[in-house]
């Protein structure tokens, strides 16, 4: 056998993998074949220790002799008595060694779990390797393990653990050395992997526990971070993480381990077979008795005493079948593939009719009837003079169907090997009737069949294709420039570089460190400032030396940074081995050689260059070598993602797609070389692209627009001459709209004419053009904070197209045009977001301005101000908008006031293909002063429409970024003269209408600064069923908070609180008129609000509270990042808040960590009742995990301490007993869980108003209770007062009120008998 034999053991792979037709899998929707595994135990030398069993032909017994047997395993053979007193091998231990369920952390944010079982019926244990991929990212997970460090430092005398650590440092060395290098010895050549390189990854983590890393490695981290930090914008997050999950898309697979025993001799019962071949195939049987052996393998023949079925071996000839498939014809192996084809294809999934668990047929029939074709019939004589493979391969399909189909139709199929057996003996004549049936008449040799998992990771492919152009096309020129030069001196001066250390391209070099870089640092990109703080600049006078002294491995620049990238992974490791007790055997220091070595035949088998063509394992990979390897388009290629079974034989679909090239792989030297050279050509090629640009200040893609523009320009570039090719067009180059409304225009036929970019922009700023449906449908559906105004221009109209635009939220308005008039008039009707159907190009234009114009993105805030505000008030996401409103001033004027050159500098780049904005923000550059804030507001420019972007949502950063301006027009408005009424029109969504007449009587006010009329202005006319218009006539004006622009306007400042009186409609005016009533109240409410704040818990200041609201009220993106951006803070409630994020995000983990350093620097500080809330969320991340005696601990511990610090009948006392009651139901113990819902009921009615959520959410607890316990009068009692309660408070389609009705009719449903109390 072609296999390399360490220790007188072998290990190889059987089956498919081998034997080829592997790829024949992916009609079963398969991504990788099943991984057979033989590993070779023991050698038997002689035949005395046969036992034949003569009733069950091919299945012997081992009789245990230590004279003949040669064991390669450390661990002695188990044995056992067989029914007639003999001592013999127990197969089924055998096995059994390897079964049960390991794990390993082969990919960054994954854990491929293993789980072995066997059976003494099974020949072999199954192992089923399964990926979990973690939701975390490697930026989160590096920043939980450095969270993790600085913890332990605060917390731990770190100097104690050193020499627990150093042992482990000396343990991970001396097995990656002694038993992994040398397990992977092909790959580690290619790769420059040595005992040296791993010491280097492992240095870098030595400051954990204050031991220096040598000198030239924390240069070396220094050199390279600081170059990072300089260029980390230039890095892309995604394409390590993208490569992470594309391998994992291909990593869940079966693997059948086969303990085996190899056999010194040929038994008796196989002369037969030998001398069969020895006549008709001479060559073969030469080469069988040179090459391979017999093994045999543990399984119970089923047929004999049970007392005997551990002990039973069935004879494998996977040896001689592997060196059959070897040296098989073309056309032989044509067969094989289209054989197992059609299997895959149409009985792999059909199943057996008496036994539906099992496949109608076994797939050692396929491979039966190919060994027998191939010795009986000679092949190669029927496809004589044809070239085609695919001519063959239905040749082929023919000749094996009927073959096939003959020996279903007579039941009987002769074992190739073993004489007088019947391989379909066990088969029923029914099962065997319908196998033929669907060979005969259902077989489609020439049907094209889809290949869904392929299909599934082409798609990925193309959406990582699209994302990497993107962000190389926002690349400016000068910015590459600067990084390759920093990166050329970067790589010139390292320090002891590898003596062949080609230059394989400074651009793709520097591109990879910042990209690999750029995954671990996490959203706040504060990661390396944190790992360089912590291990390369604090004072390490006082720090162990080097555990290795200075030793270093030459490294190149990116061999060094893949050691960086896997820092997260292996301090956590280090970490949980430091946990450990038994951390020798975890890091496996003990793995026997004799079992580890076989490995190199495993790498052998599948990783040279013909291999990985013919075992299929590259063809899991093919969309991702498609598409960078092989730069074709899924077009260029369709067979992989659907082919026949008479298509792609005899090596399958990546055999076409090198179409005479090398397999890319590393163990080839001259394709690497290949490689370099070609790597370096595209770096110099494209760096003197760049240093030719016409302007360093253009993005790539911009430079790509440059070179591939018209040589001749006769009509000027105008959007409607847009390239068929373009389907989408900008006028704006912001991949991201600042301002409140998009304007598209899906023009596919051009049918608007002699329209320039400028124009558009004098109308709306952001306009997107688009010409084909799919990609304006995925646009729209991707926005959340913008409102879309759509103009189709159709001559082929498309109602449904129209319809499906119609249904999406973000759409506010639909303009037509069709100058023909094509269109019926009554879609009006039909569609009440259509403005109207026009003609005129003029007209629309003149139209969609008005509507522009009139509409105004407001966030509405309520709140009822008999409500009385307490720490347990449940606000809703009205109420959290109404105090986000009312104290958004106070925070803005808390911040330090920036200057206006930041917001020129952003709006310059923004606005940069906008002329009349340039002119704006040059004149705003050299004319703004604080007197003339309301002058720039109430222009149409962009100051006013980024404010209202910013205000509507929730934009904080920008908000700051402006607040110099919004503190000069606050300051602006002062006392007036009395004001009677104000107006002030808008069109508002259904949604808001619906919000005003639910809180008429109560308190509102508007995010941001509204621009009122003192009489009434031009109204616009427009209610439909989405839209409304609302005039809202304002009385009893504050004149501290308005001031006058002019005659007729007022400016109403950020924060002023009115009460909404009234909402009518005006049948006069056509329009509904809200009357509000100013109301000064707003200090003594805010005041109340951010007192009440301060009680829940310490060190509560405005900053904190406002992140608290905006996590109602915005996405959790959002929330993050204005915590992320907080300083000067109380650290504890950052990692709270932080906390309460990732539980939101559903990242449970992360949130544990952080809620445990929030719990543990509140105990540090003495704030206990502090800690009880950190308690009550850990219980709560517990519970989501399941692990409710976790949950249970941590509910129990904040109620101790509550029990401790409050009055008895405290409502947070009730909510410990609460969520302990909850837990209680969760893990089944009701009748407990019963008494600790009752006195939290108890405290609650006895505390809280009667309409109070906490009330309402124990009532149901109380009838989920009596509903488990079959007390169903007293659950339907509990479930009707907790719906009564409910509807009062949430709104009617809330998941509550669902829950409960539903329950209430399972409960109505029940028999009379079951509702009447025992």
């Amino acid at each position: 056998m072609a296999t390399i034999s360490k220790c007188d053991s072998t290990f190889f792979l059987s089956g498919s993998t081998k034997e080829g037709g592997s790829y024949s899998r992916h009609l079963a929707q398969q991504p990788m074949q099943d991984l057979d595994l033989m590993l070779v135990a023991a050698t038997i030398k002689s035949p005395d220790c046969i036992l034949k069993l003569e009733s069950v032909p091919g299945f012997v017994q081992i009789k245990y002799d230590e004279r003949y047997i040669k064991v390669h395993a450390t661990a002695p053979f188990s044995t056992k008595l067989n029914r007639d007193g003999v001592l013999c091998i127990n197969g089924f231990k055998m096995k059994e060694k390897y079964s049960g369920i390991d794990k390993c952390a082969l990919f960054p944010r994954s854990t491929i779990t293993s789980i072995g079982v066997t059976a003494t019926v099974s020949a072999s244990t199954e192992v089923k390797y399964k990926s979990v991929f973690e939701t975390t990212s490697l930026g989160e997970q590096f920043e939980a393990i450095l969270s993790f460090i600085q913890r332990m430092r605060v917390q731990e005398n770190v100097e104690q653990f050193q020499s627990k650590y150093i042992t482990i440092c000396d343990t991970l060395r001396k097995t990656i050395s002694k038993n992994v290098l040398p397990s992977v010895g092909l790959i580690a050549d290619a790769e420059r992997f040595d005992e040296r390189m791993f010491q280097n990854i492992i240095s870098l983590t030595f400051p954990m526990y204050y031991i220096q890393m040598p000198e030239v490695n924390k240069v070396r981290s220094n050199t390279v971070l600081e170059f990072y930090e300089k260029y980390k914008y230039l890095g892309n997050a995604s394409m390590l993480e993208d490569f992470i999950e594309y391998g994992l898309l291909s990593m869940n697979y079966d693997s059948d381990v086969v303990p085996a025993l190899k056999l010194d001799f040929w038994p008796d019962d196989m002369q037969v077979f030998l001398n069969r071949i020895r006549n008709t195939r001479p060559n073969l049987y030469e080469l069988i008795q040179e090459q391979a052996s017999m093994h045999l393998i543990a399984k119970w023949s089923g047929k004999t005493p049970d007392i005997d079925q551990e002990v039973e071996f069935r004879y494998s000839f996977s040896a001689i079948e592997i060196l059959l498939a070897k040296n098989r014809t073309r056309a032989e192996k044509i067969l094989n593939g289209v054989a197992r084809s059609i299997y895959y294809r149409y009985l792999k999934k059909e199943p057996c009719l008496e036994d539906h668990t099992k496949t109608i047929l076994p797939s050692y029939f396929i491979k039966t009837t190919v060994l027998w074709m191939c010795e009986l019939k000679n092949l190669d004589d029927l496809c004589s003079g044809v070239d085609d493979d695919q001519i063959i391969a239905n040749i082929m399909a023919r000749e094996w169907l009927h073959y096939a189909v003959s020996l279903l139709r007579i039941g009987c199929c002769r074992h190739y090997f073993i004489d007088n057996l019947n391989l379909l003996e066990m088969c029923s004549s029914a099962s065997l009737n319908r196998v033929a049936s669907i060979l005969e008449h259902e077989v489609r040799l020439n049907e094209d069949i889809k290949i869904d998992i392929l299909i599934k990771q082409d798609e990925f492919m193309r959406k990582k294709k699209q994302a990497t152009e993107n962000w190389l096309g926002s690349m400016k020129v000068k910015d590459i420039l600067a990084a390759v030069n920093d990166y050329r001196m970067l790589r010139e001066d390292w320090l002891i570089p590898p003596e062949e250390n080609p230059d394989e391209g400074d651009v793709p070099s520097f591109l990879y460190t910042l990209s690999q870089l750029r995954a671990l640092d996490g959203d706040k990109q504060q990661n390396w400032n944190t790992f360089q703080r912590l291990f390369l600049m604090t004072d390490q006078k006082n720090w162990l030396p080097p555990i290795w002294d200075e030793q270093v491995a030459e490294c190149s620049v990116c061999d060094f940074v893949d050691g960086l990238i896997s820092l997260g992974s292996l301090m956590k490791n280090i970490q949980e081995g430091m946990g450990k007790s038994d951390f020798e055997q975890t890091i496996a220091l003990n793995i026997n050689e004799t079992e580890l070595f076989p490995a190199q035949n495993i790498l052998n088998d599948l990783i040279q260059p013909d291999d990985l063509v013919q075992n299929g394992l590259m063809t899991s990979w093919l969309p991702m070598f498609t598409s960078s390897y092989f730069n074709a388009s899924s077009t260029d290629i369709p067979s992989i993602r659907q082919r026949s079974v008479i298509a792609n034989h005899p090596t399958g679909p990546f055999q076409n797609i090198l179409q005479g090239r090398t397999c890319p792989t590393p163990l080839n030297p001259q394709a690497r070389q290949t490689y370099i050279k070609y790597t370096q050509s595209v770096s110099y090629k494209f760096l003197d692209l760049l240093s030719a640009a016409p302007n360093i200040d253009m993005t790539l893609e911009d430079l790509v627009k440059y070179y591939d523009r018209p040589k001749k320009t006769i009509e000027p570039a105008t959007t409607s001459f847009i390239d068929e090719q373009i389907t989408s067009h900008a006028t704006n180059p912001s991949s991201v709209n600042k301002e409140s409304i998009t304007l598209i225009v899906f023009d596919p036929n051009r049918t608007i004419k002699d329209l320039t970019d400028d124009f558009y922009r004098n109308i709306n700023d952001y306009v997107l053009f688009y010409a084909v449906k799919s990609q304006l449908l995925t646009y729209v559906q991707s926005i959340s904070d913008e409102s879309i105004f759509l103009i189709l221009c159709q001559s082929l109209f498309d109602e449904n197209f129209l319809s499906k635009l119609h249904n999406l939220n973000q759409v506010h308005f639909i303009f037509i045009y069709s100058p023909l008039l094509e269109i019926d008039d009554q879609l009006k009707n039909k569609y009440s977001k259509l403005i109207n159907i026009f003609t005129e190009q003029t007209v629309l234009f003149e139209h969609v301005q008005t509507y522009i114009e009139k509409s105004f993105a407001l966030r509405l805030g309520f709140y009822d101000p008999q409500q009385i505000l307490t720490t347990h008030t449940k606000l809703s996401k009205e109420n959290a908008i109404f105090f986000w409103n009312l104290l958004l001033r106070d925070l803005l004027m808390t911040e330090q006031l920036n200057d206006k050159s930041s917001i020129v500098h952003d709006c310059r780049e923004y606005y940069c293909q906008n002329i009349v904005e340039m002119e704006n923000i040059e004149r705003f550059d050299k004319t703004y002063e604080s007197k003339n804030a309301q002058e720039w507001y109430l222009k149409p420019c962009f100051i006013s429409k980024l404010l209202v972007k910013a205000f509507h949502s929730a934009d904080i950063e920008r908000l700051k970024s402006f607040n110099f301006f919004i503190n000069d027009l606050c300051s602006t408005i002062e006392d007036t003269t009395t004001i009677e009424q104000l107006y002030y029109t808008t069109i508002v969504q259904k949604i808001q209408f619906v919000k005003l007449l639910e809180n008429i009587g109560q308190l509102m006010n508007f995010s941001g600064f509204l621009l009122a009329h003192r009489s009434f202005e031009e109204i616009l006319q427009y209610q439909n069923d989405s839209y409304v218009t609302v005039v809202f006539e304002i009385s009893n004006v504050s004149i501290s908070a308005v001031h006058m622009v002019d005659s007729t306007r007022v400016i109403i400042n950020l924060g002023a609180m009115f009460k909404l009186v009234s909402l009518d409609f005006d049948d006069e005016l056509r329009v509904w008129i809200a009357r509000l009533i100013f109301n000064h109240d707003e200090l003594q409410i805010s005041q109340n609000y951010i007192a009440i704040q301060r009680q829940i818990m310490e060190r509560m200041t405005l900053p904190i509270i406002m992140g608290v609201l905006l996590l109602k009220i915005s996405d959790i993106s959002t929330t993050k990042k204005y915590f992320d951006n907080l300083t000067n803070e109380d650290e504890a409630l950052i990692y709270f808040y932080n906390g309460t994020i990732h539980y939101e995000k559903g990242e449970y983990e992360l949130a544990l960590t952080d809620f445990q350093i929030a719990y543990e620097l509140m105990l540090s500080d003495g704030r206990i009742q502090d800690s009880t809330l950190v308690l009550h969320d850990i219980g709560y991340v517990y519970d989501m995990k399941k692990e409710f005696d976790n949950a249970l601990e941590s509910h129990r511990k904040a109620l101790e301490i509550r029990q401790d610090h409050l009055q008895a009948n405290d409502v947070l006392i009730g909510i410990s007993l609460y969520n302990i009651g909850r837990t209680l139901v969760n893990m089944g113990d009701d009748s407990q869980a019963l008494r600790y819902h009752q006195n939290a009921l108890m405290i609650f009615e006895h505390t809280l108003e009667q309409n109070h959520m906490f009330i309402a959410q124990s009532l149901h607890s109380h009838g989920v209770v009596y509903f488990n316990i079959g007390n169903y009068p007293q659950a339907l009692h509990y479930y009707t007062r907790a719906l009564e309660l409910y509807e009062k408070i949430v709104p009617r389609n809330e998941h509550c009120i669902l829950m409960v009705k539903q329950t209430l009719e399972r409960i109505e449903e029940l028999p009379v008998e079951h509702n009447m109390i025992e």
